[in-house]
């Protein structure tokens, strides 16, 4: 028997999208991209629960060559229900935009410098790269209006790679 694979995907990765112009082709991670992903984990799915099925109509029926047979195996009913090669879970969703990336602890800590006060006992600060990577997909429609671009020059990020837009924070704090 194999071990189950878990796949996680994020509904609201599909609208980080790439607005600077029209051609996103250079841009990997794509919601496009994540499209692909999700109709080639269906097709997987499909071809297991196909597999499986055959496999079981043989093994309890030797006349599947049948006509009858084939077409009772049939049912809409059976189109419906989950299959048990996947498991579809809900993913959580914040009541605010925001309010993961600004507030959660933990992303907090990663993203600031080192503090010898927290290892004192003292509170976890406050990341300034967070504030400004919500500033920034806030503020990106205006700022692509402007300077052609919304990740700002200077700071060492590569403007070819990365992107930002409206719904940028949402796919960042559901991702998390």
């Amino acid at each position: 028997m194999t071990e189950p694979l878990g796949l996680f995907i994020q509904p609201a990765c599909l609208q980080h999208k790439y607005i600077r112009h029209p051609n996103s082709s250079h841009i990997f991670e794509r919601p496009e991209r994540l499209r692909a992903v999700l109709l080639g984990v269906a097709a997987a799915v499909a071809r297991l629960e196909e597999a499986e099925e055959t496999i079981t109509k043989s093994l309890s029926n030797p006349e599947t060559d049948d006509l009858s047979n084939l077409l009772s195996g049939l049912s809409i009913q059976s189109s419906f229900t989950q299959p048990k090669h996947l498991s579809i879970v809900d993913p959580p969703r914040p009541k605010t935009t925001g309010q993961v990336l600004l507030h959660h602890p933990a992303l907090q800590l990663a993203h600031s410098p080192p503090d010898s006060a927290l290892l004192d006992g003292g509170p976890i600060p406050s990341s300034t790269y967070l504030k400004n990577l919500h500033k920034w997909a806030s503020e990106a429609l205006e700022t692509i209006k402007n300077t052609g671009c919304e990740i700002p020059s200077g700071l060492g990020l590569n403007q070819g790679d990365l992107y930002l837009g409206p719904g940028s924070i949402l796919a960042i704090e559901g991702a998390v």
